[in-house]
């Protein structure tokens, strides 16, 4: 069977395509013609009388074509496109190399960061030439990604056209909010078929999205100091209960809430942060007693203890006097931090004695007592006791050229970077590995340390990480109550540190990242059950906690006042037979799972946790000295046998 195939190459040359099928095998001959088309429409057809050198379509025979008839000069073998079925579509083969053709490729290497709630994004394509005819290119969705079609939507469709007579054009991605809240997600986006004889894919072929949470905004959020919770709700509004000694609740008086009945829900007033002020993220500082909070306009506001350990000023105010005591401490008398000329804010986290933010150029700055290089600006001095420390003077984190910071992870005096690069970088102290570097060598207390210098942490080959938690302990005299965790976005947990109590979930109390070879694949992943995998991870200093891919919640570490949630003040973790399969998730209550979660420490390891349900409630269990728990009363809940299953929900 005789087939001929037209590719046309302009007003002047055509190149015909013989295809001969016979007995199982296809033959090509080739014939190029330099005369014009005398019709209307610019395709060859009989009454063209176009010229095949020598080769006529009525006398072409295909068991007589011989292949070595065939005249090279004549023709050009990067101009042939095989038969791909698309010969009647705008696109062609995706085309590989050719000098001669204008190459097509998204402009920038850097990934695009996006964010739920940002709806509608585009990210560029560019065509190294401009040409006199249309440009179409098919785009893919790879799945080696963490996100997935219901994350993201091409609303366009997914080939994008660079018109005659341009050299670019957008690729439109609606970014879908799911409303839950989740770990860093990701997906690549690659070119594939293109315009034949026109184009190639360059070398900048593949492009990635990373989708960052932004669902405080939308939903809800718990956090936890040493003896106080404060919760963001829907609304943008904070109410928190506990201890209140230093005015961390923020209410204007130094009054406990929370341990005695008639002082939670509708008596529970919200934090007064000013007139119009809608809150989007909050954080407070886990072994501490302050609270900041994210406003919508990107400002930070803090209160609570103003001073710790003879270091004055860790809030950021220039002084060391506590806020939120006093009446006239709140609303719009209570300052935003001074982060510089022009700076907004996207993410915030805070430690016992510190706070970082994330600024909407994804990079970094901290503050606070600067013990072991914390602060990661060659120094161990505090920062914030005085105002000409703070602003255009407080500096940026140094990570590397070019790095862009996703997340902080706090520790009480070590921080974890994830950048977007899907790497960790850590600094601070290291006494017992927790920065991951197979050392215990100090990092960020010199300049010289940070930046390009400050290496990557070995996950393993090929480890891209999605998120990652540090515990806060607080006393430098237990080095074993630090650690830090990584979710892979294979949805594996690894954690290294201190392993006291088992916090580490590896069956022993042994560190790891302290000493060559205990990092990178020779770090095992923590079993999570059989065929279980982790969607988010927390640590608070005596123990870590997992939501998983089927919603379970389970923790491990120190459970000395019942914080574990398994109805005991037992550890788990530091022995055989206590992970994977054989560790309870948290009971929540029936159909109910954990959205979110937070924990605290205090002394001896006797700390509490939180979790904000899927039904928006909030859960607190472990230490109730001052009322944390928000049962109205001071009672420890759960530790003891069936606590858990008869555990009520917070009024708020």
């Amino acid at each position: 069977m005789l087939k001929t195939k037209w590719l046309y190459l302009g007003d002047l040359a055509l190149v015909v395509v013989f295809v001969s099928q016979s007995a199982g095998c296809t033959r090509f001959g080739f014939g190029v013609d330099a005369g014009v088309f005398d019709d209307a429409d610019d395709r060859p057809s009989a009454s063209d009388g176009a010229r095949f050198d020598g080769l006529a379509t009525d006398a072409f025979q295909s068991d007589a074509f011989q292949p070595d008839t065939f005249q090279p000069d004549t023709f050009q073998p990067d101009t042939f496109q095989p038969d791909t079925g698309l010969e009647d579509s705008f696109l062609g083969d995706t085309v590989s190399s050719d000098a001669n053709l204008a190459a097509i490729e998204f402009e920038s290497l850097s990934p695009t960061l996006a964010a739920e709630g940002d709806g509608l994004i585009t990210v560029t394509l560019t065509l190294s030439t401009a040409l006199g005819v249309p440009v179409g290119i098919k785009v893919m969705a790879s799945d080696t990604g963490t996100a997935s079609g219901a994350d993201y939507q091409f609303p366009a469709g997914d080939i994008v056209t660079i018109t005659a007579g341009e050299t670019s054009a957008h690729l439109s991605i609606q970014i879908v909010d799911d409303s839950t809240i989740e770990p860093i997600e990701f997906f690549d986006i690659t070119l594939g078929t293109v315009t034949p004889g026109v184009a190639m894919v360059g070398a900048r072929s593949s492009h990635r999205i990373i989708i960052t949470d932004n669902d405080p905004e939308t939903t809800m959020l718990v956090v936890s100091a040493a003896t106080h919770n404060c919760v963001l709700n829907s609304a943008g509004q904070v109410k928190c209960w506990g201890g209140n000694a230093s005015g961390e609740l923020g209410l204007g008086d130094t009054e406990n809430r929370g341990d005695e009945p008639g002082e939670m829900g509708a008596a529970l007033p919200a934090v007064n942060l000013g007139s119009s002020v809608r809150v989007v993220d909050l954080s407070a500082g886990e072994s501490g007693a302050h609270t900041c909070a994210l406003l919508s306009s990107g400002d930070v506001k803090c209160w609570g203890y103003g001073r710790t350990w003879n270091e004055p000023g860790y809030m950021g105010y220039g002084h060391s006097r506590n806020l939120g005591d006093e009446a006239t401490d709140m609303g719009d008398n209570l300052p935003t931090i001074q982060l510089g000329q022009g700076v907004k804010v996207k993410d915030l986290t805070s430690s016992s004695f510190n706070t970082c933010v994330i600024t909407s150029d994804q990079r970094a700055k901290c503050w606070g007592v600067g013990f072991y290089g914390a602060n990661g600006n060659g120094s161990s001095a505090c920062v914030g006791a005085s105002l000409l420390q703070m602003g255009d003077n407080l500096p940026y984190l140094q990570l590397g050229a070019g790095a862009r910071v996703l997340k902080i992870a706090m520790g009480a005096f070590h921080r974890c970077a994830l950048l977007d690069n899907l790497k960790l970088k850590c600094w601070g102290w290291n006494v017992v590995g927790q920065l991951g570097y197979e050392d215990t060598n100090t990092r960020g207390d010199d300049l010289s340390e940070m930046g390009d210098n400050l290496r990557y942490v070995d996950l393993g080959a090929g480890a891209q990480v999605v998120d990652v938690v540090a515990s806060t302990g607080m006393y430098v005299e237990r080095p074993e109550e630090h650690h830090s965790c990584a979710l892979l976005s294979t949805g594996q947990v690894k954690c290294w540190g201190g392993g006291g109590y088992g916090r580490l979930g590896y069956g022993d109390t042994s560190r790891r990242g302290d000493t060559p070879g205990s990092m990178g694949d020779s770090l095992g992943t923590v079993d999570l059950g059989t065929g279980r995998t982790a969607k988010r991870i927390f640590a608070s200093n005596g123990s870590t906690c997992a939501i998983l891919d089927n919603n379970g919640l389970k923790c491990w570490g120190r459970g000395a006042a019942g914080q574990l949630g398994n109805n005991s003040q037992a550890s788990i973790g530091d022995g055989s037979g206590e992970m994977g399969d054989d560790l309870e998730p948290v009971f929540l209550g029936l159909g109910r799972y954990a959205r979110h979660v937070s924990g605290s420490f205090v002394l001896w390891g006797e700390g509490h946790r939180c979790a904000l349900l899927d039904n928006n409630e909030v859960k607190c269990w472990g230490k109730n000295g001052l009322g944390e728990l928000g049962a109205g009363n001071t009672e420890v809940l759960g530790d003891g046998l069936g606590e858990m299953q008869v555990l009520g929900a917070i009024s708020l």
